[in-house]
């Protein structure tokens, strides 16, 4: 983010990857694969970006992300389980989950 004076700010590090493009590029295309962000969305994005993650070895990297967000949303299931759960389940090809109990 920049400020109005034009100074750079780091504003999201949960999203924040220090690596290779497809590190940085995982997270944004797991959430629109998972129906979180939209097909165009993701499209602007990644073109704007100048590469898209989507590729050959995508089915791992994806998989490393869902694990992210279920290890995520078993620290915070008090916190609005039901529509994270959700998007969890609308992923297509994957294993489905649920939230126990």
């Amino acid at each position: 983010m920049i400020t109005d004076d034009g100074q750079e700010v780091l504003i999201d590090l949960e999203a924040f990857a220090f690596g290779p493009t497809e590190c940085d590029l995982a997270k944004t295309a797991a959430e629109a694969s998972m129906g979180m962000l939209s097909e165009r969305d993701y499209a602007a994005f990644a073109g704007s970006y100048g590469y898209d993650v989507t590729w050959s070895g995508w089915s791992v990297l994806q998989a490393i992300q869902q694990v992210k967000m279920v290890s995520w949303l078993s620290q915070n299931v008090d916190h609005s389980a039901t529509p994270r759960t959700s998007a969890v389940n609308t992923t297509s090809g994957s294993a489905h989950c649920a939230p126990a109990g």
